[in-house]
């Protein structure tokens, strides 16, 4: 009898094992691959917006910084050429509107970027605008 125990918490030991296994299998490598193919097949557009220097968070602080604004629609950056004034003073209305002790770390930062790309979006009535690039940031 003390056999068949073993065997038995031998074989259930075994199939979890397995489960445990195939688990880890199935989600790290065939769910993975699902949402990289699907980032590298669309095609994205970028708008150069310029040079941004404004003071923030009615204080003497100061924000000096380049933005690009990366889109999925084609024709997005031709219509954020036309509304070029509309973008700055989107853009700049955000940037005053900022906590400078806040936007100097990379959390800070990361919601800057999500706020300028869900005002874009809300002002130009899409969902096309992805993200926001800074080439330079500097806060004083």
């Amino acid at each position: 009898m003390d056999v068949k125990k073993v065997m038995m918490v031998s074989v259930v030991g075994l199939l979890i094992a397995i489960l445990i296994f195939g688990g880890t299998l199935y989600f790290s490598v065939f769910k993975g691959n699902d949402n990289d193919s699907a980032k590298k097949n669309i095609k994205t557009y970028t708008y150069e917006a310029g040079e941004f220097a404004t003071n923030i968070g009615g204080t003497r602080n100061f924000f000096k910084g380049k933005i690009t604004i990366e889109t999925t629609d084609k024709k997005m950056p031709e219509k954020l050429t036309e509304e070029n004034v509309l973008v700055r003073d989107s853009i700049i209305g955000i940037l005053i509107g900022q906590n400078p002790k806040e936007i100097v770390s990379k959390e800070g930062m990361d919601k800057l970027k999500k706020d300028i790309v869900n005002k874009l979006n809300e002002k130009f009535e899409t969902d096309s605008i992805l993200q926001i690039y800074f080439s330079d940031y500097v806060i004083q």
